[in-house]
């Protein structure tokens, strides 16, 4: 599964929200504000406590790296 990170008000998230649903790519969102027990397991994905962070099973990427982002095929 494919999680994106997330805040409210974060442009950059807004914008890999968009992009993954218009490549029509399955994800799940979580807003760290909403469900701040998501806080540690981000801090371990990512090495800090930053949004957008998208995390599948291969990749990790950051801000508006995500733009390049392209689902791999299993």
């Amino acid at each position: 599964m494919t999680t994106l990170y997330t805040i409210d008000g974060c442009i950059k998230c807004f914008q890999a929200k968009r992009y993954l649903q218009e490549q029509g790519i399955p994800f799940q969102e979580i807003n760290i504000l909403k469900v701040p027990e998501a806080i540690p397991e981000l801090k371990e994905t990512a090495g800090e406590v930053v949004t957008p962070v998208l995390h599948d099973e291969a990749t990790v990427l950051i801000g508006l790296n995500i733009l390049n982002y392209k689902q791999s095929i299993h």
